[in-house]
């Protein structure tokens, strides 16, 4: 079996993850761009703030899916590169609350409650929550992103002086200052003349009417008009001027230090990243891989890379599954919640420390803490919270025969053996796991049946387990039969 490394210290880290997932979708050959031509777009836009205005709803877009050329069945008799559509993307919730927390430092997480969820689309999304086509806004989102703008704007401004690295004293010249420096983090580019003019009028009109208002005030208007712009709260890509005839214009170094900062890190980009961008330094693949390892380094991509795994096989939602008491006596809310952590524990140490797909599917060890080596029937953990322990691989290997995950894709009554199809990404199980597979056998209920549970056969007998790692065995009765 072929072996993906993806750790930051294997380069080229995810860059090739990032290369193999474009190959699934299109012909890329290691370009960086989009489609070019009439890019009318589709899906959700947003009217308003121009020239800085405020608001979000639904409208025409500035950039969309364009007119995308359809690659050849085989990429290696491609004459062009194909690297995919370029739609109009919404920052996700979690993206957009990062995004204000890494700009203003305020507290996102009670404003956080107001906001409606964003939609999963399950067939055409994966379940993951950055698919633009689900990224919509209602009129309740509409709402809820303008009072959190002037909450967050009120709860800034309380602390002027950090927010805005100059001396409020030299009024106008310090609100100017200030227009150009934020706006290049909340745009994730440089603002042009009419925008810098546009968000210093809106200043001096929150700062000087009615009377009594004050420097701060104009600060925080201004802060409410950039957290409503169509260019904070999408994606916007414009991508390099093209000629008339390109199928393909490359983006900018502006767009691509976005498109990684987002990816890697589920935020804005920094200062690091949007000066690399101001002299365009994010335009060849050797300079984009080396952003790519300073952005691994941080733990951001901890959480952001933890994220993305939690989303693709529904780790957060084991957390969540009851069982029958009658049948599963000794589940509890706190044993989901630890398999959702063993399940997360894995993943992530996989990913950061082995970088092997293979060790994903076969691994023969997990990571438990005292409770649930307890449920599982196995030997207290030396140490606490969740450790690596060794597992039987004749009984369990790998993510997929993990209790949470048998868990999660069963009735609450008896587990299943899980299965993934397509989008969902798939890995071929390799010899140990077809193995594994060979010997595993689901005992199924029929009428006056009384035990349902995984059986794992051998040379000598069939176990009867309760959950994935457990040790204690029980026989069917004679109305239960192997299929």
């Amino acid at each position: 079996m072929r072996t993906h490394r993806l750790h930051p210290t294997l380069a080229p880290s995810l860059l090739g993850l990032v290369v193999a997932y474009a190959g699934m979708v299109g012909c890329s050959s290691g370009v960086i761009g989009q489609p070019a031509g009439n890019q009318s777009g589709s899906g959700a836009g947003s009217t308003g703030a121009a020239q800085g205005g405020s608001g979000a709803g639904s409208g025409s877009t500035v950039a969309g899916t364009g007119n995308v050329p359809t690659p050849p069945a085989d990429c290696s008799m491609a004459t062009q590169p194909f690297p995919g559509r370029s739609p109009l993307r919404r920052l996700s919730l979690t993206e957009y609350l990062t995004t204000v927390n890494d700009l203003l430092g305020v507290d996102t997480k009670m404003v956080a409650q107001n906001f409606p969820p964003d939609q999963l689309l399950a067939t055409q999304g994966a379940g993951f929550s950055n698919n633009a086509d689900a990224l919509v806004v209602s009129d309740t989102l509409a709402r809820a992103y303008q009072t959190a703008a002037e909450t967050f704007a009120g709860q800034a401004v309380a602390n002027l002086t950090p927010l805005l690295g100059c001396d409020p004293a030299t009024g106008d010249a310090c609100a100017k200052t200030f227009v150009a420096s934020f706006g290049r983090r909340a745009f994730r580019r440089p603002l042009t003349a009419d925008e810098q003019t546009a968000y210093f009028t809106i200043f001096k009109t929150g700062s000087t009417a009615p009377e009594g208002t004050t420097f701060a005030d104009g600060i925080s208007l201004v802060l409410q008009t950039f957290l409503q712009s169509p260019n904070f709260l999408y994606r916007v890509e414009h991508g390099a001027p093209a000629t008339p005839t390109a199928a393909v214009a490359p983006v900018t170094s502006f767009e691509m230090a976005t498109r990684l900062s987002y990816f890697f890190w589920g935020t804005a980009p920094d200062n690091m990243l949007l000066d690399l961008a101001q002299a365009n330094q994010l335009q060849t693949p050797a300079q984009v891989q080396t952003a790519i390892a300073t952005l691994l380094k941080s733990p951001r991509a901890q959480s952001a890379v933890s994220n993305v795994h939690s989303e693709w096989l529904s780790l957060l939602a084991i957390a969540g599954v009851g069982k029958d008491a009658t049948m599963f006596p000794d589940w509890t809310p706190a044993i989901a919640l630890d398999m959702n952590n063993e399940a997360q524990t894995f993943v992530d140490q996989v990913f950061w420390n082995d970088g092997k797909s293979d060790t994903l599917f076969n691994a023969p060890y997990t990571y438990v803490n005292a409770e649930l080596a307890k449920f599982y029937g196995m030997p207290a953990p030396m140490g606490s919270g969740f450790v690596k322990v060794n597992v039987d691989p004749s009984r369990r290997i790998g993510l997929m025969l993990m209790g949470g995950i048998l868990a999660f894709n069963a009735k609450p009554n008896h587990l299943h053996r899980p299965t993934w199809s397509s989008p969902r990404p798939r890995s071929h199980p390799g010899p140990r796991r077809a193995s594994a597979l060979r010997r595993m056998r689901k005992i199924r209920r029929v009428r006056g049946a009384t035990c349902s549970w995984t059986a794992w056969d051998s040379a000598s007998s069939t176990t009867i387990r309760r959950a994935a790692g457990a040790t204690r065995t029980r026989g069917c009765p004679s109305t239960t039969r192997e299929t």
